[in-house]
């Protein structure tokens, strides 16, 4: 599963129920509990808007977190092509590359609060809540 930006974001900052959830994934992907994938495309979108909404420090100590996760995604040229056909059909540059790369890597679940990905057939959105649901369903069996 594909983590999209918003999720760290809300991680970080949101003290409701919302960033409660963020944090709670994370830490079940820092445990091994879920798989999730990143890219450096999800890191220079983080740390751009968390120094934008705090400061430079704050969004240093959020690079660290992202930095210590394992599973990168890197932003390839096929990748790139693919996020260009997406972005024809009319997704914003930056959801279009977040598609690309997930299609060149064969990802097709995208965790996000971004309904814009609702718009691409080949990506099926989950939210915080129904991924969390989720997990605690298993959990419980």
């Amino acid at each position: 599963m594909y983590v999209d930006s918003n999720i760290f974001v809300f991680a970080a900052l949101d003290s409701d129920e919302r960033g409660e959830n963020a944090r709670k994934i994370i830490e079940l992907a820092e445990d091994g509990k879920i798989a999730i994938f990143i890219s450096p495309l999800v890191f220079d979108e983080v740390l751009q808007i968390i120094q934008k909404l705090t400061n430079k420090k704050v969004s240093e100590h959020i690079g660290r977190s992202l930095l210590s996760l394992s599973s990168w995604l890197d932003v390839t040229y096929n990748g790139s092509v693919y996020a260009f056909e997406y972005y024809q059909t009319g997704l914003v540059p930056r959801d279009s590359m977040h598609t690309g790369i997930m299609r060149d890597y064969g990802i097709t679940v995208i965790l996000s609060e971004d309904s814009d990905f609702d718009s691409v057939p080949y990506i099926k959105r989950r939210t915080l809540k129904e991924v969390l649901n989720e997990y605690l369903d298993n959990e419980s069996h």
